[in-house]
């Protein structure tokens, strides 16, 4: 089982992670998904995931996709597993998401994902998904 903390982390690069775990086997449980971040610039961000969540489809047919930073972490990871075959469902089942610390997990011991940290890519403007979701509507 590894339990990683989203803080500081650019969610692309987390998210192919967690997908190539879970298909391995491992359970993966990602802890403080809504201060995850996305690069680039704050209003281009938000006029791709407005697209992405109100103008494209209909509202009764879909695509249904959560303003919770949770379930969005999750989905974005599920765009990244082969969901709609067995192995895939299997594996899209080990991953949990959590939008805060859990007090179960308050103890537990976080995995360092260095190759993923926003530390790394200097100079570059990101947002929190949890305020891009804020944005869009959600209840934090």
């Amino acid at each position: 089982m590894k339990i990683i903390n989203c803080e500081g982390l650019i969610l692309g690069r987390l998210a192919t992670y967690a997908a190539k775990e879970a298909n391995v086997g491992e359970e993966v449980i990602l802890v403080n998904c809504s201060k995850a971040l996305i690069t680039g610039k704050k209003e281009v961000v938000f006029k791709f995931i407005h697209h992405k969540l109100v103008e494209r489809g209909n509202v009764f047919k879909g695509p249904f996709i959560s303003c919770e930073p949770a379930a969005y972490v999750r989905r974005v990871i599920r765009g990244m597993v082969p969901w709609r075959m067995p192995r895939g469902r299997e594996a899209y089942g080990r991953i949990k998401c959590y939008a805060h610390l859990p007090e179960t997990l308050k103890d537990a011991k976080f995995e360092r994902l260095d190759f993923a940290s926003i530390r790394k890519v200097p100079n570059l403007k990101y947002i929190q998904v949890g305020e891009i979701l804020k944005l869009m509507g959600a209840k934090q």
